[in-house]
């Protein structure tokens, strides 16, 4: 597993667009699905003052260590049609840019004779950035497939719904095991040296 397929490098939370050391350690994460593998020095510590986020990625480690939680073997699935990547049209490659009208905040500086503000920056639909399809970089939607699944196509695993994209992340590896935490709508997976999390989808 790949840990940049399980960041978000165009989210507004700036600690999820890289993978991250925490303790022992590293973790990548986009805020719906994590990995976790012992600590690569190469990738940043999180920092210390962000106890909540700290606190919420220890509670699903945690989850790892109760012995009667029971893991199977990830099942045989029936995976919905793919469709061209919606991000880069199918281009397999995306090229991502600051968007120059808010500076990559999402708000744009406004003014009138009354008052100066900040309003949604409708250039980038509050992203903060631009998506070209094309470039040098694999899309970090279809991963360079220039196929997804539909956003919304969801897959339901021992009484949870899940993102069938988030699932094809995982559903490949040779070892997987899965365990489904239903009241926390969550699906720990683990395979050799990493484990992770998947969050459910609640309707």
């Amino acid at each position: 597993m790949n840990l940049k397929d399980f960041i978000d490098p165009t989210s507004i939370r700036k600690y999820l667009r890289n993978p991250f050391c925490l303790d022992d350690k590293t973790i990548a994460c986009n805020g719906h699905i994590l990995l976790c593998i012992p600590r690569d020095n190469t990738y940043p510590e999180l920092s210390q003052d962000m106890t909540s986020i700290i606190s919420g990625i220890k509670a699903i480690l945690g989850k790892f260590e109760d012995p009667d939680l029971s893991f199977i073997n990830f099942p045989k699935l029936q995976w919905p049609e793919r469709i061209q990547c919606l991000i880069c049209s199918g281009e397999k490659k995306l090229t991502v840019k600051e968007c120059p009208e808010c500076a990559g905040s999402g708000e744009a500086y406004a003014e009138n004779g009354y008052n100066n503000y900040y309003v949604p920056c409708k250039t980038c639909d509050e992203e903060g950035e631009l998506k070209t399809p094309g470039g040098n970089d694999d899309c970090y939607i279809c991963r360079g497939l220039g196929t997804m699944y539909p956003p919304d196509e969801t897959i339901i695993i021992d009484g949870l719904r899940l993102s069938a994209n988030y699932l094809s992340l995982i559903a490949n590896e040779a070892d997987i095991e899965i365990c489904a935490i239903k009241e926390k709508h969550q699906l720990l997976f683990r395979s050799g040296v990493a484990i992770g999390c998947i969050m459910g989808c609640k309707h």
